[in-house]
């Protein structure tokens, strides 16, 4: 790698840790500016070495999503195929926040929320909704 290798490989992985925190606090400014509000599935929890990625379903005017979202909220498996609010830009419905204090078991308001009945009882794992 020669001399000056290792600083730089240091300089790549600083650089990289701050593109990644910088995103992440733009997307929550651009959340808490056009904040958007619904309901969403905690379908699936991805993990990969020491990290994890919440995968979650959600519908905004009709049109379904599916998105990673941070780490899987502790004592995951307990809340996985839960429904849950979350908070989205309205410019980019992509860019989400998912808070897993505020569950939501009212059939009527995740109905509204553009799930169906037959999402209501889905038991099975979702891997497929990745």
């Amino acid at each position: 790698m020669g001399k000056y290798g290792g600083y730089i490989v240091l300089v790549f992985l600083i650089g990289v840790v701050l593109f990644a925190t910088l995103r992440k606090d733009t997307y929550r400014k651009e959340i808490a500016e056009h904040k958007g509000t619904t309901i969403c599935k905690f379908t699936y929890c991805y993990h990969a070495n020491k990290s994890s990625q919440a995968r979650v379903r959600y519908y905004i005017d009709g049109v379904k999503f599916k998105n990673g979202y941070d780490d899987c909220p502790d004592n995951y498996r307990d809340k996985l195929k839960h429904f849950y609010v979350m908070y989205y830009s309205t410019l980019d419905p992509n860019k989400i926040t998912v808070d897993f204090t505020k569950e939501i078991t009212d059939t009527t308001a995740i109905l509204n929320a553009g799930f169906s009945v037959e999402e209501l009882g889905s038991d099975a794992i979702e891997k497929g909704e990745e």
